[in-house]
């Protein structure tokens, strides 16, 4: 008898996540929720500051090396 009924209740969340899968596997595969989506910079603008001026020293730290090397070529020459 009481194997029956734990037989039972496994069964039954057996269906539940079973279920709960299914469900997950369809959101994943048409997501309905996209006013959840949001853009960084709308959310932190100084972190989103902070990635511009890292990549704008980046840009200007390449531009520099590219000038050092051109220099040393013309020193070599």
């Amino acid at each position: 008898m009481r194997c029956r009924r734990e037989l039972f209740h496994i069964h039954k969340e057996l269906l539940q996540e079973r279920r709960r899968f299914c469900t997950l596997e369809e959101q994943l595969r048409t997501p309905m929720n996209v006013h959840h989506w949001r853009k960084l910079e709308a959310n932190d603008p100084e972190y989103f500051e902070l990635i511009q001026k890292a990549q704008d020293l980046q840009k200007a730290l390449v531009t520099k090396n590219q000038e050092v090397m051109d220099k040393d070529l013309l020193l070599k020459i």
